[in-house]
């Protein structure tokens, strides 16, 4: 924690920008995300105001596009103590009482019990919508060509068939064998 907050100062003397914001009492949560929101940022915001709400507090939202300092802020919070990045994505939320961090969507009651300090999951994809669900299982591309491909024949095949014939009996492996 103490050697966050070192580097955390550090980062803010590199930036030439003040970031008195980190020393004060509240706020003391941090979300660190881009102007250039991708989709997980977008679907965060409602969540993140429903918690600001309850909890009667707001997040120190850091634009890491724009701001120079927010994106060194970020590239330090982000590292594990072997030096590896831990989230390498947006959203990122950092508590500053707890120094706990919470990486991408993530559900209301994990943000929740993040910012107040309790157990929580560092990365746990909120539940998916229908809508989603529904696109997630499209086929697209060169797999949804060919499928179409293949029902067209199928389609074909049945249109050319002689509706009066009889259906031909399935063939057992056997009966094709020599005697």
């Amino acid at each position: 924690m103490m050697l966050r907050l070192l580097a955390l100062s550090a980062a803010c003397a590199l930036a030439h920008r003040p970031l008195g914001f980190l020393w004060r009492k509240e706020p003391y949560l941090l979300e660190f995300s881009s102007k250039n929101a991708q989709e997980d940022s977008r679907k965060m915001k409602p969540i993140v105001k429903q918690l600001e709400k309850k909890l009667k507090t707001r997040f120190v939202r850091l634009d890491i596009w724009n701001d120079p300092g927010a994106y060194q802020v970020f590239m330090l919070l982000d590292k594990a103590p072997n030096g590896k990045t831990i989230c390498g994505g947006l959203p990122f939320y950092y508590n500053r009482k707890t120094g706990e961090i919470v990486c991408g969507a993530t559900t209301y009651e994990n943000l929740e019990n993040w910012a107040t300090g309790q157990t929580h999951l560092v990365g746990q994809p909120p539940r998916m919508s229908m809508e989603e669900i529904e696109i997630k299982g499209r086929v697209t591309g060169k797999q949804a060509r060919l499928a179409r491909a293949v029902a067209r024949e199928n389609q074909q095949r049945q249109v050319s068939a002689p509706s009066n014939t009889a259906p031909e009996e399935p063939r057992s492996p056997l009966s094709r064998m020599p005697n």
